[in-house]
C-alpha cells in the first residue's frame, strides 16, 4: 500500500517547512523504508533526498536512468563543499524565502547570527543578492 510512505513524505515535507529538522529526517527514514519495501525506487530516492542522504539516492536516481535527478544532487554538493553545515542550513532556508527573522526563530538563534552566516556564505559563494542564493541553491550555478 503506497499511500502510507507517501504520507510519511508528506509529513517529512511539512516537518522541515515548519523547521522541525529532526523530524523530518525521522519521517523520512520512515518513507525510504516503505518504498524499498514496495519496490518503488524512484519514490525511495526522493525520500533519501528529503532523509539528507544523498548518495543513495543518487544511486537509486541513477539505476532508474533519472539524469536530471542525478545531475541536480550533484551540482548541488558544490554547495556543501564550499560552506559549513550551518551556512548551508540558513541558506537553504533563505533560499525557501524565509525571513532571517523566521529563520532565527526557527534555528533559536539572533537574527544577527543569521546575517552573518548569510553574509560569509555570501562571500564564499562569491554572490550578492537572495535571487542569486536561490539560484545557486537550486541549481549550484548563481547566474
Amino acid at each position: 500500500m503506497p499511500e502510507l510512505p507517501a504520507l510519511r513524505l508528506f509529513d517529512s515535507y511539512e516537518a522541515r517547512r515548519e523547521g522541525h529538522e529532526h523530524e523530518a529526517i525521522t519521517f523520512a527514514r520512515e518513507a525510504a523504508e516503505g518504498f524499498a519495501r514496495l519496490r518503488f525506487p524512484l519514490f525511495e530516492a526522493q525520500a533519501h533526498e528529503a532523509a539528507g542522504e544523498v548518495d543513495a539516492a543518487i544511486a537509486l536516481y541513477r539505476r532508474c536512468g533519472a539524469v536530471y535527478d542525478v545531475r541536480r544532487l550533484e551540482r548541488a554538493r558544490g554547495l556543501d563543499s564550499k560552506l559549513s553545515a550551518r551556512e548551508r542550513e540558513i541558506a537553504r532556508m533563505a533560499a525557501d524565502g524565509r525571513s532571517n527573522v523566521e529563520i532565527a526563530q526557527a534555528l533559536s538563534i539572533t537574527h544577527k547570527t543569521v546575517e552573518k552566516h548569510l553574509g560569509s556564505a555570501y562571500h564564499k559563494l562569491d554572490i550578492t543578492s537572495r535571487a542569486q542564493l536561490d539560484a545557486y541553491v537550486k541549481s549550484g550555478d548563481p547566474r
